[in-house]
């Protein structure tokens, strides 16, 4: 299976080779999530040799064979954001570690309400997006944690019924981030349709607004009372021009090319607000792009 294919794998490759053995279980965990979220978009739990060995994401893990033994160092194989890097695995399961307030080997809301992203400009994730992971995603039982079932990287333990007491594993959260930095891609956008969509197969002003309240809130909060839901909810049907009119269906989100903008403009205050100014925005990065290129002439 991929899991012992990319055990195998790690003295064989060069950046790898100085990662700690302790340390293998959480790489492998790390790396065979990319395979699994991006080649078995229906969650069968299995890939096709044929569909492994031509996939973009091998290209990306083989990578690491033309690398030196000095990736993840400065100036060294500048593999540092190649997902099967030592560098991410370490980056994405700190995350995890750091997140875990309680050190139960679980996230519980509070906590994943905490997740900032990885990108220059953090994000701020609303309530009602991460109550909606923990509706949506499988998560364990709090109550099963002693029993065996759970903890980092852990299979057992599912709760398949009542999930408002639920907290999300390792696994879990991987697939989380890899949707969060992928929102550009099928596999991403429609692990974000599946929460932003309510049940449905579509999204409608309801839904806009359902999640947006969260954003107009925070935003009064500090004293930005100028936006108002029926602007944003425009704005977004403008972006996408839907052929039903009052109802966005995913496929209309996906052949946008706006599905990110939309996602982030939903479920990110930070994500939103950047949109809102994002001509102050380019305007600051033009002119800092000119300071530097007059201090190199």
């Amino acid at each position: 299976d991929i899991e012992n294919y990319i055990y195998n794998l790690i003295p064989d490759l060069p950046p790898l080779q100085t990662m700690h053995e302790n340390f293998y279980p959480f790489y492998v965990f790390t790396a065979t999530r990319r395979f699994m979220f991006f080649l078995d978009p229906k969650r069968t739990g299995r890939v096709s040799i044929k569909k492994l060995v031509c996939s973009q994401v091998m290209e990306e893990l083989l990578e690491l064979g033309m690398a030196g033994g000095n990736q993840g160092r400065e100036g060294g194989g500048g593999l540092g954001g190649n997902w099967f890097s030592a560098e991410n695995s370490l980056r994405v399961y700190s995350q995890y570690l750091e997140l875990d307030k309680n050190q139960n080997g679980l996230l519980a809301k509070e906590e994943l309400m905490q997740y900032s992203g990885s990108g220059r400009q953090p994000m701020r994730l609303t309530p009602a997006f991460i109550d909606r992971i923990f509706e949506e995603i499988t998560t364990y039982q709090s109550q099963g944690v002693g029993d065996g079932g759970g903890g980092v990287g852990g299979m057992q333990g599912r709760n398949n019924g009542a999930r408002k007491e639920g907290e999300m594993d390792y696994k879990t959260f991987l697939d989380f981030v890899l949707a969060m930095e992928n929102k550009n891609t099928l596999s991403g956008l429609q692990y974000l349709w599946k929460l932003l969509s309510l049940g449905q197969d579509y999204m409608d002003s309801f839904t806009i607004n359902y999640f947006f309240r969260d954003i107009v809130r925070v935003l009064k909060e500090n004293g930005i009372e100028n936006i108002k839901t029926e602007d944003v909810q425009d704005e977004i049907f403008d972006m996408i021009s839907p052929g039903g009119g009052d109802r966005i269906t995913f496929d209309e989100l996906w052949k946008s090319g706006c599905g990110e903008t939309v996602v982030e403009m939903l479920i990110d205050i930070n994500g939103f607000w950047g949109y809102e100014n994002r001509e102050n925005y380019a305007e600051e990065a033009e002119e800092y792009d000119e300071e530097v290129e007059g201090l190199m002439t």
